[in-house]
């Protein structure tokens, strides 16, 4: 039969470790309340909190606090805010509203504290700690009030109507508000928050998913771990984890073949999956790690990950009790038991067990019924030079990926011949052949 690649099942990891007795990294500052659950449904999703929309950086003017109100075009959560203050240090107090705050700027009673923070303004942007972590729906429309108790202000700049869409991108959309004068106090309009409003977007899976208890238990900067799979290829479509952030870092995810112990300070074993920007992350909830993986994992083969943030920022997990001990399985895959990293490769805490959830897909090679028998056949494989193609007829299109899901070869048109693998670099790939109605996939080796 003809080949071609098909999801059969889907499965989701969830992972949770014992109770962790130390913590690893220094604490990290936590906001004065307690951040709301994060809502079901976007459990059954994931998120992704590498976004932001920037009003303007103008300011010129200035309170104790400003009013404004955005309007959700996807279901997405705001995470929190990035803006100028000025004074002393002290607190700075978000709240927030359904729908327009017009004719609600001085009626305490219709807003909702969100949290507070303790910050030391610098008269530059500076992120607000804060865990505002509220769900909007598409079209949903929430009104925000960022104010400075004495002595601290924020700083905007001068508007041009009130009400009126100042700035906006694919997901959402901010409109021009006011200035307040003290808690809830005189009115100044129109006047423009100038910062950044960072949100997280919903990550519908490919595969389902299963929410697991995420908590502040252990945690650094990042972790070593391997997966092993069992008797199936499968495609692991995200890595959730629990992330705290005092401030926006940038995260970082490398793989690679084989396990990762011995290799945890040699970035040249690794290859770099994903750079992305964290903006704030929801407390307590799985975040993707990146904004998606599609990373190939053949059957029988132990593939090694380590995440971690560059500069700022904490990846948390749990105390575990052999490195490289089977700390989960199902009758797919097994995770294991690895290390803390207390910066890109360096690993400083053993034995650490990853606390999050793995979303994947198994794969499987099927034929469809009534087609013929002829399938696509490689040869050599390994190949080390060359790799021959058989078995399909007419003009096709080759693509070649590794097993991040990177494309790393496309041939248009291809009508058969040697295909030239000899400058690709060690390790495994998907081939597919693609025509009008079919497409045929299977796996080779690089030696």
């Amino acid at each position: 039969m003809k080949q071609f690649l098909l999801f059969v099942s889907a499965v989701s990891l969830s992972l949770t470790g014992i109770m962790a007795q130390t913590q690893d990294a220094p604490l990290h500052p936590h906001s004065t309340l307690t951040a709301s659950p994060f809502p079901e449904k976007a459990l059954s999703y994931g998120e992704y909190c590498g976004y932001s929309l920037l009003s303007t950086t103008t300011t010129g003017n200035g309170n104790e606090g400003v009013m404004f109100m955005v309007k959700a075009k996807t279901n997405l959560v705001i995470s929190g805010f990035t803006t100028v203050l000025n004074g002393t240090p002290g607190y700075v107090h978000i709240y927030r509203k359904n729908g327009s705050f017009d004719g609600f700027e001085s009626f305490a009673a219709a807003w909702t504290l969100i949290d507070s923070a303790y910050v030391a303004p610098t008269g530059q942007q500076t992120f607000i700690p804060v865990n505002a972590g509220n769900f909007l729906t598409a079209g949903a429309e929430m009104s925000y009030y960022i104010v400075g108790r004495s002595p601290i202000q924020v700083d905007y700049t001068n508007g041009v109507t009130e009400g009126a869409v100042y700035a906006q991108n694919n997901d959402l959309i901010f409109y021009e508000g006011v200035g307040i004068d003290g808690m809830f106090g005189s009115i100044f309009t129109p006047r423009v928050f100038a910062g950044y409003i960072h949100y997280c977007k919903q990550t519908e899976l490919r595969c389902d998913s299963s929410s697991t208890t995420f908590g502040d238990l252990n945690s650094n900067y990042g972790i070593f771990f391997d997966v092993t799979t069992k008797s199936k290829d499968i495609k692991i479509d995200n890595i959730f984890a629990d992330m705290d952030l005092p401030s926006g870092g940038r995260l970082q995810v490398y793989t690679r073949q084989g396990t990762f112990a011995g290799s945890e300070s040699n970035p040249a074993a690794w290859t770099l999956v994903d750079s992305s920007f964290i903006s704030f992350p929801i407390p307590n909830a799985p975040e993707a790690v990146t904004d998606s993986m599609s990373l190939v994992i053949p059957s029988n083969t132990t593939q090694g990950f380590h995440i971690v943030f560059k500069n700022i920022g904490y990846v948390n997990y749990n105390n575990g009790t052999t490195m490289g001990n089977v700390m989960f399985e199902d009758s797919l895959l097994q995770i294991k038991t690895g290390a803390g990293a207390d910066a890109p490769f360096i690993s400083n805490n053993q034995p650490r067990n990853f606390q999050g959830t793995i979303s994947y897909c198994i794969m499987e090679y099927a034929g469809l019924a009534g087609e013929s028998q002829e399938k696509l056949r490689i040869w050599p494989n390994p190949a080390s030079d060359v790799l021959n193609l058989a078995g399909i007829q007419g003009k096709q299109d080759v693509q070649i990926m590794d097993i991040s899901g990177k494309t790393v070869m496309l041939i248009a048109n291809y009508n058969g011949g040697s295909i030239p693998v000899h400058t690709l670099a060690r390790g495994t790939y998907i081939i597919r052949v693609k025509s009008d109605k079919h497409m045929y996939s299977e796996r080779f080796i690089k030696l």
